[in-house]
């Protein structure tokens, strides 16, 4: 998998390993309003997705924000999140 700067989009690349070099032989690209990695801080994921959809609202508007992925990746932790400020997730 791979995440360009522009952190907008990722493109999924199928590696033919039975050479022994490693060649890639099909790409596969998905776009996205922002594709966060692991090292992504709470306040990020919230000032870049959330918080227009909370404005949003705000203004009379439906808003959606859905977290998707693989089992184990931290989407109750991004939407849940703890009580205390760094840690607060999403959603109250």
């Amino acid at each position: 998998v791979r995440i360009p700067p522009d952190q907008q989009s990722i493109t999924i690349c199928d590696v033919d390993t039975d050479d022994g070099r490693g060649s890639v032989y099909a790409t596969q690209s998905y776009t996205f309003d922002h594709v966060y990695d692991q090292d992504t801080r709470q306040r990020e994921v919230y000032d870049c997705s959330a918080h227009p959809a909370v404005q949003s609202v705000l203004q009379g508007y439906n808003a959606t924000v859905m977290a998707y992925g693989q089992t184990g990746t931290g989407k109750t932790y991004t939407m849940e999140g703890f009580t205390n400020g760094e840690h607060r997730g999403i959603i109250p």
